[in-house]
């Protein structure tokens, strides 16, 4: 009996940190032609939920509750307040346009922004999704523009950057 319960005790020990790495990706790609900012970003579901739940928002299954226009909402303002891109002092607001959830555990969040100024010629990105709830997220943002592409890393303490991009 003695030995069963240390066999429970370290397979629930085991289960409490699902991974030991936190990493979410984004991918944007400026439309040029619109001129709104249009990409994904891809984390675990469960590190999203355990996000929402630091802010207040209790889901049980992410992908279900996103049915519910009230969690949709809270979803998209979270992103807001995590992702920010401003150019020019001009700040862009992002719609959650759609979802994707795989069973890897993965959830793509679709994106768009409200149209960016005719000229720019840096992005002030703050990127520190869920770094407020693990010490160790890194987060990586890819932009795709006219032909080109810049990846900059963002990790706790180092959340912001600014990313020369010329527009226009």
């Amino acid at each position: 009996m003695r030995g069963f319960v240390v066999i429970c005790a370290l397979f629930f020990s085991l289960g409490i940190h699902a991974h030991e790495y936190y990493f979410a990706f984004a991918e944007i790609k400026v439309n040029t032609f619109s001129q709104r900012m249009e990409g994904t970003i891809m984390c675990t579901e469960h590190d999203l939920e355990l996000g929402l739940k630091d802010e207040g928002v209790m889901v049980k299954e992410l992908s279900i509750s996103l049915e519910d226009s009230t969690i949709y909402a809270f979803l998209e303002n979270y992103i807001n307040n995590h992702f920010q891109i401003k150019t020019n002092n001009f700040k862009s607001n992002f719609r959650l346009v759609g979802y994707e959830s795989f069973l890897n555990g993965q959830i793509y969040l679709y994106i768009e922004s409200n149209p960016l100024p005719d000229e720019y010629e840096s992005l002030d990105v703050r990127f520190d999704l869920l770094m407020d709830i693990f010490n160790d997220q890194q987060n990586k943002l890819t932009i795709y523009h006219e032909g080109t592409s810049t990846t900059t890393p963002f990790i706790r303490g180092d959340a912001s950057q600014i990313i020369e991009i010329k527009n226009g």
